[in-house]
């Protein structure tokens, strides 16, 4: 892909030799700039940018300087890197009054046009500073200001005015219905550098931090207490809280402990608020706290409930009372649907109550009904109830409203069923039928009078007397 580079220089750090007296200064450059690529698209991710500085704006393909940076992280285009930081910058490069930069983005031609550098590593180079004498005495005839050395305070008490006689705080600036308020300057040697606490009138307080060039991490913001910063808002805009290094618009940094969101109703619940927290090996965690259904989760769009989680677990879709661990009232797609129980059911009136492994058959004289069976090779067999054993169904169907009341009916599948072996012991594999003991099933032994009663084969085996039998059912 090609790129082209919108390029920014701005906080240029020392390049040259002071005199002794002076503190050495670094002798690299503070360099940001915007990348996107051909279409205008502002890049994300990390590169690779090779740095090259030449002696004009055109000839010459050998740089008097080159430095690759590896692994630059771009965020929404802009990149900042310090020139100077593997390859140093010698006093030599700044011998005369032309040097042009420019930059290679993952080993590509460098981006044309160059860019001129301009005075700061030039005038970095001075030995001697500017000095200034501060004037020192007393204060003035009424003592209201004091000064001490370098130093001046209010030789009176009470609050300090500006722009007002009635001051209420112990500064109190009057913007005299314009937007002043407080500036703090850097200096002259950087005159775009400086922060502002100002009111604007609608658009209230407004606390900003700016640099020469409008952006950069010099226009950042920290929130300090105790010497340490503990809330941090970055030049584009990312709040970090534990962090000054936020990968998102807000970045909560837990500091290896359980921390993270709470949104609390207020004083007179206090046990009522919702939590955004990571757990470390437990995850992240969305917790709902009050007991009852004010723990209840809500998830909306466009202000209507989509899904509802309440506090006994059950998760609905398309419904806000969810009666079962999950709820869909709507279509449900899925590609794999694993059940873990044992047989398919559906629910069906009865005409009496009947145990879990019961043998059912159609009642003729209600229809759509269930009643147990009471007579061998039945041919209105139609299931067994569901749940005998340690086996649970699988899917039940019939669900609608009214059927409270019903008992699943396993249709096929495996379930456990009351057997009677009285006559003629059950071995696996043995078709079965109903017996004429209420509710239970029994060999198959006459073929023609098993044709169309038959429930299915038994998978265990019942020597003798009445028991459950392990049943595959099979209608037929």
């Amino acid at each position: 892909m090609k790129h082209r580079i919108i390029f920014t220089l701005v906080l240029l750090a020392a390049l040259g030799g002071l005199t002794a007296a002076l503190a050495d200064a670094p002798r690299m450059i503070n360099y940001q700039g915007v990348l996107r690529d051909d279409l205008g698209t502002y890049l994300q991710g990390t590169y690779d940018l090779t740095f090259s500085i030449y002696p004009d704006a055109l000839g010459g393909d050998v740089p008097t300087w080159q430095e690759t940076q590896q692994d630059i992280q771009i965020d929404n285009g802009l990149f900042n890197v310090i020139l100077g930081s593997y390859v140093s910058l010698p006093d030599l490069l700044w011998e005369t009054d032309e040097r042009w930069l420019s930059v290679s983005v993952d080993g590509s031609p460098d981006v044309l046009p160059r860019m001129r550098l301009t005075a700061v590593p030039w005038a970095l180079r001075a030995a001697v500073a500017d000095s200034a004498v501060v004037a020192t005495g007393g204060g003035g005839p009424d003592s209201d200001w004091i000064i001490a050395g370098d130093d001046m305070y209010a030789g009176v008490p009470g609050n300090v005015g500006i722009g007002t006689s009635t001051p209420a705080r112990g500064l109190e600036i009057d913007g005299g219905n314009a937007q002043n308020g407080l500036r703090v300057s850097w200096g002259n040697a950087y005159p775009g550098l400086f922060g502002e606490l100002t009111h604007a009138h609608s658009g209230g307080l407004i606390l900003n931090s700016t640099t020469p060039s409008g952006t950069g991490s010099w226009a950042d913001i920290s929130f300090q207490t105790n010497n340490s910063t503990k809330m941090f808002l970055n030049h584009a805009g990312s709040l970090g809280i534990g962090t000054t290094s936020p990968a998102r618009k807000m970045h909560i940094d837990g500091g290896n402990a359980e921390n993270g969101v709470r949104v609390a109703w207020g004083s007179n619940y206090g046990n009522l608020y919702g939590e955004f927290v990571h757990k470390g090996s437990g995850g992240l965690v969305i917790n709902s706290s009050a007991g009852g259904s004010w723990a209840d989760m809500s998830f909306q769009t466009e202000g209507v409930t989509r899904m509802y989680l309440n506090q006994s677990g059950n998760f609905g879709i398309g419904t806000t009372a969810p009666d079962e661990k999950l709820h869909v009232v709507g279509t449900a797609k899925v590609e794999v649907l694993k059940v873990t129980g044992a047989d398919l059911a559906e629910n069906f009136p009865v005409r009496d109550f009947a145990e879990p492994g019961s043998v059912m058959a159609i009642d003729a004289e209600r229809p759509g009904q269930l009643r147990m069976s009471a007579s061998a090779y039945d041919s209105r067999v139609a299931g067994v109830v569901s749940g005998a054993g340690d086996l649970s169904a699988g899917a039940v169907l019939g669900n609608g409203p009214g059927a409270e009341d019903d008992l699943p009916v396993a249709l096929s599948g495996r379930v456990w069923v009351k057997c009677d072996a009285t006559e003629r012991a059950i071995r696996a594999g043995d078709l079965l039928t109903t017996s004429s003991t209420p509710g239970h099933a029994m060999a198959a032994t006459d073929q023609d009078r098993a044709q169309g009663a038959i429930l299915g084969k038994a998978m265990t085996e019942l020597d003798g007397g009445r028991g459950l039998v392990l049943v595959l059912v099979s209608l037929q």
